[in-house]
C-alpha cells in the first residue's frame, strides 16, 4: 500500500479530524512504518547509516515495491493512527479496538481499500 492509498483509506474511514489526526500526521505514520522495517533493523543501526542511507538501502533491495508498506507494516501504522486518534482512551488495546470496530469495520463499504483491508484480517 502505497502513501497515496493508506491516506485515501484513512480518510475513507474517517480517522482524519482537525483535533487528534491530520493529514500531515498521517504521511509522518506511514513514512515511520515504513522506514521501520528496513529488512534487518539490527545490521541498519549497527552501521549507524542516516535516514537518506537507511531509505536508499531499502530502496535497492530486491524488493521492487520497497516504498510500500507490506502487512507488517500496516498493521504497525494502524496501532500508530489508533494511538493517536484516540489518546483519551487508556490502553493501546482499548484505542485500537475503538479504530477497527468505529472506524474501518463501520466504514469498509465506502471504499474499496477498507474492504480489501478489512477483508485480509
Amino acid at each position: 500500500m502505497g502513501m497515496s492509498q493508506f491516506t485515501k483509506f484513512c480518510k475513507d474511514c474517517r480517522l482524519v479530524d482537525k483535533k487528534n489526526l491530520k493529514v500531515s500526521d498521517l504521511d509522518r505514520i506511514y513514512l515511520r512504518a515504513n522506514q521501520d522495517r528496513l529488512g534487518d533493523m539490527h545490521a541498519v543501526m549497527d552501521q549507524n547509516l542516516t535516514k537518506k542511507q537507511a531509505a536508499k538501502a531499502k530502496a535497492t533491495k530486491n524488493d521492487p515495491r520497497s516504498d510500500e508498506l507490506d502487512v507488517h507494516e500496516f498493521g504497525a501504522a494502524t496501532i500508530r493512527v489508533a494511538t493517536q486518534r484516540y489518546p483519551q482512551l487508556p490502553a493501546i488495546a482499548d484505542r485500537y479496538r475503538k479504530l477497527m470496530e468505529e472506524n474501518i469495520k463501520s466504514n469498509q463499504s465506502k471504499s474499496t481499500y477498507c474492504e480489501q483491508t478489512w477483508g485480509r484480517f
